[in-house]
């Protein structure tokens, strides 16, 4: 079965609720008033928990970007064994300053 999410079918998606896209990445679909809003993101286990982290808002980023941003946190994760929370923590501060 496949139900892997294409770019055109992610910015179309209006049922509320998350939906799986790839491995560790997902789209959060809302609708409040009316409005239809959308934002990737990435699901991880860390310490037995399950973690949400954002990437960012459906078409601002495209599916390529949000894929591509999981596989480097991902990468960096095991590279540098922070967790993606801290990483993303750091990049907003170096944004920042």
């Amino acid at each position: 079965m496949n139900n892997q999410l294409s770019q055109r079918q992610a910015e179309k998606l209006a049922d509320p609720g998350t939906h799986r896209v790839a491995d560790n990445l997902y789209i959060y679909v809302r609708v409040r008033g009316g409005v239809v809003s959308r934002q990737w993101r990435m699901r991880l286990q860390l310490e037995g928990k399950r973690r949400w982290i954002g990437l960012g808002v459906v078409p601002a980023v495209s599916l390529k970007d949000a894929k591509a941003k999981v596989w480097e946190l991902l990468n960096e994760v095991d590279t540098t064994q922070r967790t993606p929370t801290e990483i993303m923590a750091d990049a907003r501060a170096e944004k920042k300053a």
